[in-house]
C-alpha cells in the first residue's frame, strides 16, 4: 500500500485592510442573501468582525482599518472597495449605486496611506472579482464586474487576467465561488462558471480542490488564506477536510450575521498584495505642520439644508450615471440655505471634492444643468441687488475710500469683540480661505497678456512664491489652529450659513464661467485694494484676545502683500485689460459691486448676531459657546 506526500504548506505574513461593521444593515436587496425583512443582530456582527480580525492578528498578520461611513452598509466588506495587486491599487466602480460611495471612501483611505490608487472607469468590484495568484489575476464577471474591465486591470496591474465568467446569482461575485490558496492551488466551485471558464480553470490548476452544493451553499469557497492557514466558515464541513488532506490549515470562523447579506470571511478583507521584492508599499511620512495635512484633505457631503440640496446629495452618494437626472424643486430664495449650501456643494467638486462622491460627478451633464439654473438665480438676484454698477474709475475709486471710521466687522473685532467671536469670524471665512486664491486661477486662461502675467505674479505671492509653508491658505490653517480651531478643508461647512457661502459662491461663479471673466477681475481687485486696512485691524483683534505670532501671521501677511498687490491689480492687470477691451470696464465694475453686496450680507449678519449676543453660526461651537446675552 502506497500513501501520498501531503505537501508542506507555509504561512506568508500578509497586510489586510478591514472595515468595522458600524452601520451594518440589511437595508436593500442587491443579491438573493438579502432581505430586507429579516432583522441584522447589530452586536452580534460586531463580535463575530471582531472574531475575524482577531484570529488575522493571532496568526501574525498586519491589520489595518478603514473608517466605516454612515448609510453605507456594505462597507463592512472592504474586499470590494479595491484591489491591490503588486502595490498598485485599482479603486472599484460599483454596479450598484447603493455601494458606489464606497469607492470614493477607500481612494480617500489608500492615498492617505500613501499609495497611488488609479480609479477604474468600467465596473469592478475589487477583490471581489480580482484574485491574484501566481504571476497572474484571475477576474470574475457576468454578474458584477464588466468583462470590459479586465482589460482595464490587465493594464492596472501590469499582469496577465483570466477571464472567468460566472452564471448562479448567488455566487456574484468570485471571490464566492473560488479562494486562492496559494500561488498554485485554488478551490472552486464548477457549477458558478460557464463550461468554457470550467475548462480554462481545469486546464490551470488540474489539482485543484473541488467543493460541493453544500459546502458552497453556505459560502464555503468566501475563504481568506495565508498560504497555510485558510479562514473559512465553520460550517464548510467537506471543504475543510479536503484542505487538510492538501495540507492546509483549515480554521471556522463564523459570520452568520454577515451571511445575511451574502458576505463571508474574504469579503471582510482587502488583501494588499505588495510591491515587487516582497515590501508591501509603505505609507507616505507625514511632513510640515499639521495643519498644512488638514487644508488638502476633502470634506464630508454636508447635511441638506432643503429639497434643492437634499436631491442633489442623495445623488452624490450613488453613481454617476451619465443618464442619471438630479431632481430639481422650485427655487425659492436665491440667497436662502437652500440653494446657497446646493451651489455650495456643485462649486466644491472642481475644487478638493468630498469624500464620498465619485470625481467622475464633476462635469456630469445632470448636475450642470442643475447647477445652471441655481447659477440663474443667484446671479439674477446678486444683478437686482447691485442695479446698474458706476463707471469703473469710480469704482476703483471707491475702493480706496477711508474707512477707519467703519462699522464693519472688523472694526467691531478690534474695539468690542469677544474671543468667542473672533474664533466664529474664522470659521466663516475658512470655507474661502482654506482655498485662498484658488476661484481666481480659473480666469488665467481667459485672459490676455500682459493683465494674465501680471495677475498670475500676484497669484504666485498667494502661494507662498515657492515656499508651501508660506502659502496664505497654510497660513490661516495655523492661525485657526493657534485660536483652538480645527483646521481641516471644509470642516465646518455644515455650520456656516447662507451669507458666507455666497461670499465663496460668486467667486467661483465668476471664475468658472468666461463670459464673466471681467466680473471675476473686479472680485479680485477689490479684495486686493481693500484688505490691508481691515486685515491690520483682525491681527490687532487677534493679538488683543490672546493671539500668537502664528495667529496673526495670515493677516500681517496680507497688510504687506496686498498693500503692494493693490498697485499691481491696477496697473498692470485691469488698465492693459481694459485698453485691449473696454467692453469689460462694466463688467469688473459689476464684480466690484457685486462683491461688496455679498460682503455687506455677511456684515450685516455678524452685527446683528452680535448685537444680540447670539452665535453668528448654524450652532454654536462646541468649546465656546455664545453667552444667551451679551453682557
Amino acid at each position: 500500500m502506497t500513501s501520498t506526500a501531503v505537501p508542506r504548506r507555509e504561512a506568508v505574513r500578509r497586510r489586510y485592510l478591514l472595515c468595522p461593521p458600524t452601520y451594518f444593515a440589511v437595508d436593500y436587496a442587491i443579491n438573493p442573501w438579502m432581505d430586507p425583512s429579516r432583522p441584522v443582530d447589530s452586536e452580534a456582527a460586531l463580535r463575530q468582525w471582531r472574531k475575524l480580525r482577531d484570529t488575522l492578528n493571532e496568526l501574525g498578520h498586519r491589520v489595518e482599518t478603514i473608517a466605516a461611513r454612515p448609510r453605507l452598509p456594505d462597507m463592512v466588506f472592504a474586499a470590494n472597495g479595491a484591489s491591490v495587486v503588486d502595490g498598485r491599487v485599482l479603486i472599484a466602480r460599483f454596479r450598484h449605486p447603493e455601494r458606489a460611495p464606497e469607492a470614493t471612501a477607500h481612494r480617500a483611505w489608500f492615498r492617505t496611506a500613501g499609495y497611488r490608487p488609479t480609479v477604474a472607469r468600467l465596473p469592478n468590484e475589487g477583490q471581489g472579482d480580482f484574485l491574484p495568484i501566481g504571476g497572474r489575476v484571475l477576474a470574475g464577471s457576468g454578474l458584477r464586474t464588466s468583462p470590459a474591465a479586465h482589460g482595464e486591470a490587465e493594464l492596472a496591474f501590469g499582469r496577465r487576467v483570466v477571464s472567468l465568467a460566472l452564471t448562479d446569482p448567488r455566487y456574484y461575485h468570485l471571490d464566492t465561488a473560488l479562494a486562492v490558496l496559494s500561488d498554485d492551488q485554488i478551490m472552486y466551485y464548477p457549477p458558478a462558471f460557464t463550461p468554457e471558464s470550467n475548462r480554462t480553470l481545469h486546464a490551470l490548476f488540474p489539482g485543484a480542490i473541488l467543493a460541493g452544493d453544500q459546502d458552497a451553499s453556505v459560502l464555503g469557497l468566501n475563504a481568506v488564506s495565508d498560504g497555510r492557514h485558510v479562514l473559512l466558515t465553520e460550517a464548510a464541513h467537506g471543504l475543510a477536510a479536503q484542505l487538510y488532506d492538501h495540507g492546509f490549515v483549515p480554521i471556522g470562523v463564523r459570520l452568520p450575521e454577515l451571511l445575511k447579506a451574502g458576505g463571508g470571511p474574504k469579503c471582510c478583507v482587502l488583501e494588499l498584495h505588495p510591491a515587487p521584492g516582497g515590501a508591501a508599499v509603505t505609507p507616505t511620512p507625514a511632513t510640515g505642520h499639521a495643519p498644512h495635512a488638514a487644508v488638502s484633505a476633502a470634506p464630508a457631503l454636508p447635511r441638506p439644508r432643503g429639497p434643492l440640496s437634499a436631491g442633489l446629495v442623495t445623488a452624490l452618494r450613488a453613481f454617476p450615471d451619465p443618464a442619471a437626472r438630479i431632481a430639481r424643486p422650485p427655487i425659492e430664495d436665491p440667497w436662502g440655505e437652500d440653494l446657497q449650501l446646493a451651489l455650495y456643494v456643485c462649486y466644491e467638486l472642481h475644487y478638493q471634492g468630498f469624500a464620498e462622491v465619485d470625481p467622475d460627478w464633476e462635469w456630469h451633464p445632470g448636475l450642470l444643468t442643475l447647477r445652471a439654473a441655481l447659477e440663474h438665480a443667484f446671479l439674477t438676484a446678486v444683478r437686482q441687488g447691485t442695479g446698474e454698477p458706476p463707471p469703473l474709475a469710480r469704482a476703483l475709486a471707491a475702493l480706496l475710500a477711508d474707512d477707519s471710521a467703519g462699522t464693519g466687522p472688523s472694526h467691531h473685532l478690534l474695539h468690542h469683540g469677544e474671543r468667542w467671536q473672533a474664533r466664529e469670524y474664522l470659521v466663516h471665512r475658512s470655507l474661502y480661505h482654506l482655498k485662498e486664491a484658488d476661484p481666481q486661477m480659473w480666469v488665467v486662461p481667459r485672459l490676455p497678456n500682459p493683465a494674465k502675467a501680471a495677475l498670475v505674479s500676484v497669484q504666485y505671492d498667494e502661494y507662498g512664491a515657492g515656499h508651501p509653508d508660506r502659502a496664505h491658505a497654510r497660513l490661516f490653517a495655523e492661525m485657526m489652529a493657534d485660536l483652538d480651531l480645527d483646521p481641516g478643508y471644509g470642516r465646518y461647512l455644515e455650520d456656516v450659513p447662507a451669507p458666507a457661502l455666497a461670499v465663496v459662491n460668486l467667486m467661483s461663479l465668476f471664475g468658472l464661467h468666461r463670459s464673466l471673466r471681467g466680473a471675476l477681475v473686479g472680485q479680485f481687485a477689490a479684495v486686493e485694494i481693500t484688505s490691508p486696512p481691515g486685515a491690520a485691524r483682525l491681527a490687532a483683534a487677534l493679538e488683543r484676545l490672546g493671539a500668537s505670532s502664528a495667529g496673526t501671521l495670515f493677516y500681517r501677511e496680507h497688510v504687506l502683500a496686498d498693500a503692494v498687490h493693490e498697485q499691481l491689480v491696477r496697473r498692470t492687470v485691469i488698465t492693459p485689460l481694459v485698453g485691449g477691451d473696454p467692453s469689460l470696464g462694466p463688467d469688473i465694475a459689476f464684480g466690484i459691486a457685486a462683491t461688496a453686496a455679498v460682503e455687506a450680507r455677511l456684515g450685516a449678519h455678524l452685527l446683528t448676531c452680535r448685537q444680540h449676543g447670539h452665535s453668528s453660526l448654524r450652532a454654536p461651537l462646541p468649546d465656546a459657546s455664545a453667552p444667551a446675552e451679551e453682557a
